[in-house]
């Protein structure tokens, strides 16, 4: 067997919340729930808001054309 299940599904779930931008559940879902709640509050994150991690938003900003090399 690969994986534990329950894990898996904590991972699937904090990637769902984290696509959303909902931090209340990823709180929820973090291994540590204090310390991602304090960080949350500490950078004015609320229910939508992008995070600053990579600067831009990945989902707001335009993706990027990629070109395909044929040999």
């Amino acid at each position: 067997m690969r994986g534990w299940k329950p894990e898996i599904d904590r991972q699937r779930a904090i990637s769902v919340a984290r696509r959303a931008n909902d931090w209340e559940i990823q709180q929820g879902h973090a291994l540590y729930p204090g310390l991602a709640g304090n960080a949350f509050i500490e950078h004015g994150l609320r229910k939508g808001a992008p995070c600053t991690i990579c600067g831009r938003c990945a989902r707001t900003s335009p993706r990027k054309r990629t070109t395909r090399r044929h040999r």
